[in-house]
């Protein structure tokens, strides 16, 4: 679909240009077609552009699906190769969507790349991580991290204690399917 509405552009003389693509990938991603925000953000590349941060983040935002979130992430390995430069939000998506699917070494992957190009995560981006540990059973490291959210000056949500004093209170690992206010 995305590929027929750019060829509406792109007859001679007219070519789709960077600014062509990005709207086409905040529209889609808006109205929810995720999918088409992919091919589009692939087919930007390919033909030699690369989204901008705001566009590319309007699509990581949405990605909700275990196979879009390893889409997204491809996609943004190859943007890192060409040059495209995350910002704190590209990453926190990542990570909320890695966290979902209780991804963990992802998290942590991510986590660490945001470390290496000196950008700050979150509270959000250290619940996840956090969270995520708890989950995998890592609850020396779970707490590890939440002693360096703590040192940075964020305050844990409320959540995230919550599942650490659980861990201690029955000494096992509990589901976090409930619902946060």
């Amino acid at each position: 679909m995305p590929a027929r509405l750019l060829n509406q552009f792109s007859p001679d003389p007219l070519q789709a240009y960077n600014e062509t693509y990005i709207h086409m990938i905040v529209g889609f991603s808006k109205v929810g077609r995720l999918e088409e925000s992919l091919e589009l953000c692939a087919k930007m590349m390919q033909n030699g552009f690369i989204p901008s941060c705001l566009a590319f983040n309007e699509v990581v935002e949405r990605v909700n699906g275990h196979e879009n979130v390893h889409r997204a992430d491809e996609i943004l390995t190859r943007l890192l190769d060409k040059g495209f430069v995350p910002d704190v939000n590209t990453y926190s998506y990542l990570i909320a969507g890695y966290g979902r699917e209780n991804d963990v070494e992802k998290v942590l992957k991510l986590y660490y790349e945001m470390e290496y190009r000196k950008l700050s995560p979150g509270a959000l981006v250290f619940s996840w991580l956090i969270v995520g540990l708890f989950r995998a059973g890592r609850l020396a490291e779970s707490e590890k991290y939440l002693r360096v959210m703590k040192a940075r000056s964020f305050v844990p949500l409320e959540y995230t204690v919550d599942m650490l004093i659980l861990s201690h209170e029955k000494g096992n690992t509990p589901r976090l399917d409930r619902k946060t206010d």
